[in-house]
């Protein structure tokens, strides 16, 4: 059996789907039907469909960069101030300045890009209750448990970004719409809060509920089945080889669980979130082994800086070295740190990593490299992240797809930080800090914290060490309501600016709604 085979053959499907676009198959046109009916008349249809929308997720307009490496982070003002003429949408962004035309052109086509995953996921989800079905039972679980986890996926990310602050949410009048509908010209059904929350949820439940019985992932671990048909690893079996290598591609069964917990956290149920991240991280094999453990030093020792060994959800990203650079500029010897994202390096080494730690957390010296500004003036530290050699030697490309040209959404370190934020044992939340650290080349002999509110204090900056580039730092301000005592960046905070305007996104999505359906009936 050829493993490399098998690999290059699963990641050129996410390839080609970046290439040829996510909706070609979803035109809305006279023959739709017809289109649909092709596309699910066999197994391969499905996987293919269901592909599209990862890759539609990985595109540069989504968590590839706009979601991770650009966005959520300059809201967070984690960056220093970009210059207003050099890089004007970034200016007003990190000023929460969204009366600006750019910026609502660029919230409507997230909304967009969303939506559009959406109802495609409903067509695949429809498509499996098909009688006669062209899916045995197993794979329709499969494939409706992932559609289901990229809908509940996507809908979260609407309520992160266009919904209210969660402190705030039973008692706001915003309204966000929810939709189950399989084509694009129906409205979504519009929903307050708590409403939307729940359908979030039932979402997620119904994703783990298919999973559970056919998920490779709950009887081997990701680095088994990543290794399947290599020598050693002859006692792994699957049903499906191109599909069901590589687990961690695609929202597993367990990266379900992990973004449940990241939803339940968000939305203040501390509880839940605390039971499933305590979950995962004590998930076995069948065979009693761990699911997945945290990104040692192998990682940076071979230069994979975005930590892929502990990723429960990837995303494959072949340009992701020439997108990131584009936001951080790591590739030049010199930079211009009004128009990059970059801080003062001083503000790097002694606030957030507290100066103590610089000299031995990996973090720190292998995840930044400080360089000149161009034109003079003090030298800036830019993120490595996502930086790596190209090479082009056969293997050195196969670790380059499977660790190198990724982008995280789901990493094992935040379950680690939930644990640690919803637990209220000091002992258990010093041995989780003290795993955590030593992953980072850090060994703590001692208890870090003496209190809860220690624990409490040390989180944002522990979130700012772990998730610059990541898209994650600005959620964990707007699920605390945080408004001052910002570590970094942002002084006073109006909590209004935590809710993009959701009014622009929605108008548009009508526009192309009334625009699709024109073309529907040859107007």
């Amino acid at each position: 059996m050829n493993y490399n085979k098998i690999i290059t053959g699963v990641l050129s499907l996410c390839l080609a789907a970046s290439v040829t676009g996510c909706s070609d198959w979803l035109d809305v046109k006279q023959d739709t039907v017809v289109e649909e009916k092709d596309q699910f008349a066999t197994y391969s249809g499905f996987q293919d469909a269901l592909t599209d929308c990862y890759a539609s997720l990985a595109s540069s307009s989504l968590y590839g960069g706009v979601l991770t490496m650009g966005l959520p982070d300059v809201l967070a003002n984690i960056y220093q101030e970009p210059n207003r003429e050099r890089a004007t949408s970034n200016y007003y962004l990190y000023h929460h300045d969204y009366s600006q035309q750019s910026l609502k052109n660029s919230f409507d086509n997230i909304y967009t890009e969303l939506y559009r995953n959406i109802v495609q996921c409903n067509i695949i989800i429809r498509h499996t209750n098909d009688v006669p079905s062209v899916l045995t039972e197993e794979q329709r679980e499969l494939i409706a448990g992932e559609a289901h986890a990229v809908k509940a996926l996507c809908h979260f990310e609407i309520l992160r970004l266009f919904g209210p602050v969660p402190t705030e949410g039973t008692t706001s009048d915003i309204k966000l719409y929810y939709t189950d509908v399989s084509d694009i010209t129906t409205r979504p059904v519009e929903c307050d809060y708590t409403m939307f929350v729940d359908r979030i949820r039932a979402e997620f439940n119904e994703a783990r509920t298919l999973l559970a019985g056919v998920d490779p992932v709950l009887k081997y671990n990701f680095d088994e089945l990543n290794k399947f048909g290599t020598d050693g690893f002859e006692y792994v079996t699957l049903k499906d080889e191109k599909y069901t290598v590589l687990r961690q591609f695609r929202l597993n069964y367990w990266a379900v669980r992990a973004l449940q917990a990241r939803m339940e956290l968000y939305v203040g149920n501390k509880a839940e979130a605390g039971k499933i991240a305590r979950e995962i991280l004590a998930a076995k094999t069948a065979e009693g082994k761990p699911l997945v453990e945290l990104s040692t030093l192998k990682d940076m020792s071979d230069a994979c800086l975005c930590s892929p060994s502990e990723g429960l959800f990837l995303l494959s990203v072949p340009g992701v070295v020439s997108t990131a650079d584009g936001y951080f500029g790591f590739k030049s010897t010199t930079v211009d740190g009004a128009s990059i994202n970059t801080l003062p390096e001083e503000t790097l080494k002694d606030v957030i990593f507290d100066d103590k730690l610089v000299g031995e957390d990996k973090r720190y010296l292998e995840g930044w490299k400080v360089v000149a500004q161009t034109g003079g003036g003090a030298k800036v530290p830019v993120l490595l992240k996502y930086f790596s050699e190209e090479e082009k030697d056969a293997e050195v490309t196969l670790k380059m797809q499977t660790k190198l040209q990724v982008v995280p959404v789901m990493r094992l370190s935040e379950l680690y930080l939930m644990l640690m934020e919803t637990s209220t044992d000091l002992a258990e939340v010093n041995r989780l800090y003290k795993e955590y650290m030593l992953a980072r080349n850090v060994n703590l002999q001692a208890d870090a914290f003496t209190t809860l509110d220690a624990v409490a204090a040390a989180l944002p900056r522990e979130y700012m060490r772990e998730f610059y580039g990541e898209g994650i730092i600005f959620y964990f301000y707007k699920r605390r309501a945080m408004e001052k005592d910002f570590l970094y960046g942002m002084k006073d905070f109006n909590k209004e600016a935590y809710v993009l305007p959701f009014a622009d996104a929605q108008k548009r999505a009508e526009e192309i709604k009334k625009a699709e359906e024109a073309k529907k009936n040859g107007k």
